[in-house]
C-alpha cells in the first residue's frame, strides 16, 4: 500500500515538473517587426516574410504585381499592383496609349481582408471578459484566503474531534488503528492548502492554471497548424504569434489594455501569458475561418472577369466561393459566442478556487473541489475540440483536393485562378459536393460540444447553442425554400405543371 502511494506521488510530480517545463516562457527575442498600430498588419506581415522566395519568384515571372520588402505604412505590406500601359481605342477608331493597373484577385483579397482587419470581431469583448474577471477573481483570492484559512482552521477541529469520538464508541478497536493514519493524512493535506491559501494569487494560478492552459492552448494551436501540405508557411500568423507570445510590442493576444495596466497588476491570478494565450487562441481560430473565406472572394473575382455572353459568370467557381464565403461566415459568427461562455466558466472556476482548496482537505466535501476542477479542464478540452473541429473544417475545402501552399500560392500569385481552383476544388468539382462540404464544415463546429462530452468534459455553452438553433432553423429553412423553388421552375420548364 505504500508502494502504492509512494507510486502516486512519484507519477503526480513528474506531471507537474512536465507541465511546468511547457508552459514555461520562450525568450523574447529582439524583432524588426512592424510596431503596434501598423498599416501592415501582424498577419499578412508575417505572411509576406515567409512566402517571400514565393513572392518574388511568382512577381518576376506572372508580371501582376510588384513585390518589396515589407513597408508598414502599406496595407499591402509587401506586395501592390502593378501599372500598364497599353493602346486603347477612342472614337472614330483613334487610338491612345492609357495606363492601367493589374492584380492578382486572391492578392486584393488578402489586402482588403488586411485594410478591414477583421480577423477575430469579437476578440475585444473576450479580452475585457478576461481582464475584468481576472480581477475579480484575484480580488475574491486576496479577500477569501483569510477566511478560508479561519474556516480550514474550524473545520479541522471539528474533523479531528469526530475521528476521537469514533474512536470512543467502536469497540472493536479499529477506529483506534485507523485514528493515527487518518489525523497523519489530514494534518498534511491541511498544512499543504494553508502553504497554498498564503501564496500570492499569481504565485497560485501560474502553479495551478497556467500549465493546463499552456498545454491545451498548444495543442490547439498544433491541430491549427496541420495544413493540407503541412507547410508551415500557409500558418504565418500561427508562426508570429508562438513567436511573439512574450513580446509586450506583440499585435496578438490580449493587446486592448495597455502595459502599464500588467505593470500595475502583478499579483492577477491569470497572467498576461494566459489572457495571450487563450485570447491568441481565439484569434488564430478566427483567422483560421477566414482563410476560405479569402479563397472564396477570389474564386467570385475571378468567376465575373470574364463574363460569358457579357453577363453571365463561371458557374464552378462562382457557386463554389459563395458556398465558402457563406458557411465560414456563419461558423465566423459562432465560434466566439461559443467561447464567451468558455471564458466565463472559467472565470467562475477561479473565483471559487479558495473554497475548493479548502474543501480538498475533508473527505466528505472533496466531490466539490473535483467539480471545479472538472469544470476547469472542461473549458480547456472544449477549446481545444474547437479548434480541432475548425481545423477539420477549414481542410475539408482548402486541403480536399490534396494540394499544397507550395503549389497552390504560385498559381494564385500568377493569376493563374482556374487552375488553383482546380488544384483546391473537391474530386468530381460539383455544385452538390460544395454543398455537402459546407453543411459538414458547419456541422463540426456546432458538434464540438458533443464530441468533447464523448470525454466526459462538457460544459453548457448556453450563449453559442441558443445563437446556433436560429441559425441552423434559418439555414433549413433557406435550403427547403430554394430546393421548392428549383423543382417549381424545372417542373414549368419540363410541362409538369
Amino acid at each position: 500500500m505504500r508502494k502504492y502511494a509512494f507510486f502516486k506521488i512519484c507519477v503526480v510530480a513528474l506531471s507537474g515538473l512536465m507541465l511546468a517545463l511547457c508552459a514555461s516562457p520562450a525568450q523574447a527575442e529582439e524583432t524588426s517587426w512592424c510596431p503596434k498600430r501598423s498599416t501592415c498588419n501582424p498577419v499578412m506581415e508575417a505572411w509576406c516574410r515567409q512566402n517571400a522566395e514565393i513572392l518574388k519568384t511568382a512577381a518576376d515571372e506572372g508580371k501582376k504585381y510588384v513585390y518589396h520588402d515589407v513597408q508598414c505604412d502599406k496595407a499591402g505590406c509587401c506586395v501592390e499592383p502593378l501599372e500598364k500601359t497599353g493602346p486603347g481605342a477612342g472614337i472614330g477608331g483613334a487610338t491612345y496609349t492609357q495606363t492601367y493597373t493589374v492584380f492578382p484577385a486572391f492578392l486584393q483579397a488578402l489586402v482588403d481582408k488586411n485594410r478591414a482587419n477583421v480577423d477575430c470581431w469579437l476578440c475585444g469583448l473576450l479580452e475585457s471578459i478576461f481582464v475584468r474577471g481576472d480581477l475579480l477573481a484575484t480580488r475574491l483570492y486576496t479577500s477569501m484566503s483569510h477566511i478560508m484559512l479561519f474556516l480550514l482552521g474550524v473545520m479541522t477541529t471539528v474533523t479531528l474531534l469526530w475521528f476521537a469520538f469514533r474512536v470512543f464508541v467502536d469497540f472493536s478497536g479499529k477506529e483506534s488503528r485507523a485514528f493515527l493514519q487518518k489525523s497523519t493524512g489530514l494534518f498534511a493535506r491541511v498544512a499543504i492548502i494553508a502553504l497554498i491559501l498564503i501564496q500570492s494569487p499569481s504565485s497560485v494560478g501560474n502553479f495551478f492554471f497556467a500549465p493546463f492552459i499552456s498545454l491545451g492552448t498548444g495543442l490547439g494551436l498544433e491541430m491549427l497548424a496541420v495544413s493540407a501540405g503541412g507547410q508551415e508557411a500557409s500558418h504565418p500568423h500561427i508562426t508570429y504569434f508562438t513567436q511573439h507570445l512574450y513580446d509586450e510590442d506583440s499585435i496578438m493576444g490580449c493587446t486592448h489594455q495597455e502595459q502599464s495596466f500588467w505593470d500595475n497588476h502583478p499579483d492577477l491570478l491569470l497572467s498576461k501569458a494566459t489572457c495571450n494565450m487563450l485570447v491568441g487562441l481565439v484569434q488564430i481560430i478566427s483567422i483560421e475561418v477566414t482563410t476560405p473565406i479569402n479563397f472564396g472572394m477570389a474564386y467570385m473575382r475571378f468567376s465575373t472577369n470574364e463574363l460569358r455572353w457579357g453577363f453571365v459568370p463561371h458557374w464552378g467557381p462562382f457557386f463554389y466561393g459563395a458556398l465558402m464565403i457563406i458557411a465560414f461566415f456563419c461558423i465566423l459568427i459562432l465560434v466566439p459566442f461559443k467561447v464567451i461562455d468558455i471564458f466565463v466558466q472559467l472565470i467562475v472556476a477561479s473565483c471559487f478556487l479558495p473554497l475548493a482548496l479548502t474543501l480538498f482537505a475533508f473527505p466528505a466535501t472533496r466531490k466539490y473541489t473535483q467539480a471545479m476542477w472538472k469544470l476547469f479542464l472542461a473549458c480547456i478540452i472544449q477549446l481545444v475540440m474547437l479548434s480541432l473541429m475548425v481545423a477539420l473544417a477549414v481542410n475539408l475545402f482548402v486541403g480536399s483536393g490534396g494540394a499544397t501552399n507550395q503549389v497552390v500560392l504560385p498559381l494564385f500569385l500568377m493569376g493563374e485562378d482556374e487552375e488553383a481552383y482546380k488544384a483546391l476544388a473537391m474530386a468530381g468539382n460539383g455544385i452538390i459536393a460544395s454543398l455537402g462540404a459546407s453543411f459538414i464544415a458547419f456541422y463540426l463546429i456546432t458538434r464540438a460540444a458533443s464530441f468533447a462530452k464523448q470525454l466526459g468534459m462538457s460544459i453548457n455553452l448556453g450563449t453559442g447553442d441558443a445563437l446556433q438553433d436560429p441559425f441552423m432553423s434559418a439555414t433549413a429553412k433557406t435550403a427547403g425554400t430554394a430546393a421548392g423553388g428549383v423543382k417549381t421552375l424545372w417542373d414549368k420548364a419540363t410541362g409538369n405543371i
